[in-house]
C-alpha cells in the first residue's frame, strides 16, 4: 500500500540547470586524463565508440571517434573553448 501523505512537497528535490560559466569553469579545472574520458563518453553516450590515444598537453588527437565508415578525430583539451 503507497502512503500517499508520505510523500510531500517537501520531499521533493529541487534541480537547478547550472549556468554555461559554472560549466565551462568546472570542465577548465577537470584533471585532463579524467577530462579526456569524460569527452570519449559524451561521444559513446551519442553513439560512437570511441578510445583515447593522447597525452594531456600534446595539443593532438586526445579521442578517435568511430561510427559506422566514419571517424572523428577530437582535441580533449580543456582549454580549447
Amino acid at each position: 500500500m503507497i502512503d500517499d501523505d508520505a510523500n510531500t512537497d517537501t520531499d521533493a528535490v529541487e534541480y537547478r540547470t547550472p549556468s554555461h560559466e559554472y560549466l565551462r569553469s568546472r570542465l577548465q579545472r577537470m584533471d585532463p586524463y579524467a577530462f579526456e574520458a569524460f569527452v570519449a563518453d559524451v561521444w559513446e553516450h551519442l553513439g560512437w565508440d570511441t578510445r583515447t590515444v593522447g597525452e594531456p598537453g600534446d595539443r593532438g588527437i586526445d579521442v578517435i571517434a568511430t561510427t559506422g565508415s566514419s571517424t572523428g578525430c577530437v582535441d580533449g583539451s580543456p582549454n580549447v573553448f
